[in-house]
């Protein structure tokens, strides 16, 4: 149950759940613990994250898993934490899989920046559910897409969380997911630059191969 609340948790602001229409039905369950377990289970399997939950509890079985909606499975595809096998089948990197291809000129860092998720220190409140956050956003360089120097920008807390100031959380599309330990932010701010540095690497090879060709 634990693990099925969490994807609720991250996956109501993705894309395909607003496409289908399912945003509002994954955020009541883990706010009002509201819908039945099977229905929510049905739903994310529906997701694209799906996928990579199965992928992880695939490499990872023999030690820790036996289920895809195991809490840790969940946890570590979000945000990397615990520490698992399988880091390139986390968020941060299979967002990145489908743009790999294309020329650096074509892709809009402010785009990648929003689908990522990022780990951000809660400045102060706004108002109403609205925060002062700050964070290392994505930027694009000669080099590629990088991590920019840390900025403030204000994002939603929709999930009514309890937040004080300097508490640490994660952001995805402006929106405050989860409240985490300050060493889950430094390990996920890891495994992103290392995800950056392999998505850098591999479009510059593809982009000899295409000179190549």
């Amino acid at each position: 149950m634990e693990g099925l609340k969490l994807a609720a948790q991250y996956s109501y602001v993705c894309e395909r759940a607003r496409l289908l229409r399912v945003s509002e039905i994954l955020k009541n369950f883990f706010q009002n613990n509201a819908g039945e377990a099977k229905k929510i289970e049905s739903i994310l399997r529906g997701l694209a994250s799906f996928d990579f939950y199965r992928e992880i509890a695939y490499l990872n079985k023999k030690n820790f898993f036996d289920e895809e909606f195991d809490k840790g499975v969940i946890s570590f595809y979000w945000k990397g934490s615990p520490k698992l096998k399988g880091w390139r089948w986390i968020h941060n990197s299979s967002t990145l899989i489908p743009i790999i291809q294309l020329k650096m000129h074509h892709i809009i860092p402010e785009m990648v920046d929003d689908c990522l998720i990022h780990p951000a220190q809660v400045v102060e409140k706004s108002f109403d559910d609205w925060y002062w956050v700050k964070y290392r956003p994505i930027i694009k360089t000669k080099k590629g897409l990088e991590i920019n120097k840390e900025k403030e920008i204000k994002v939603r807390n929709e999930l009514r969380l309890a937040l004080q100031k300097g508490d640490w959380v994660t952001i995805h599309f402006r929106r405050i997911i989860e409240k985490i330990k300050k060493d889950e932010a430094k390990r996920l701010l890891k495994l992103t630059k290392k995800i950056l540095k392999r998505f850098n690497k591999f479009n510059k090879k593809n982009k000899k191969t295409e000179k190549v060709r």
